[in-house]
């Protein structure tokens, strides 16, 4: 079963140093929202408890995958993004 849909092209039309920075961008936001983000909910954790901000961080990394497939402009796809960097923080060590 393809990933892509049938009308997709492959390699992606623009440029090819524009799909790499892309790519490189929305990985690196990934990250960087988790790692600014893991003290605030490592210390949130300490006052009301880790299952709460575990299942919060689980229940809205759901939703922001869900976001992330259903996007269809770049714009929802970077805040789907962000969306789960910053959820991850809450449920991952």
């Amino acid at each position: 079963m393809p990933l892509r849909p049938p009308s997709a092209t492959w390699p992606a039309p623009g440029p090819p140093n524009s799909r790499g920075a892309a790519s490189v961008g929305l990985l690196a936001l990934y990250d960087g929202a988790e790692v600014l983000l893991k003290p605030v909910f490592g210390s949130l954790a300490d006052r009301i408890g880790g299952k709460p901000v575990l299942l919060g961080g689980l229940i809205s990394f759901a939703a922001a995958s869900a976001l992330y497939a259903v996007a269809d402009s770049p714009g929802w796809l970077w805040a789907a993004r962000l969306g789960q960097g910053a959820s991850a923080s809450a449920f991952s060590p």
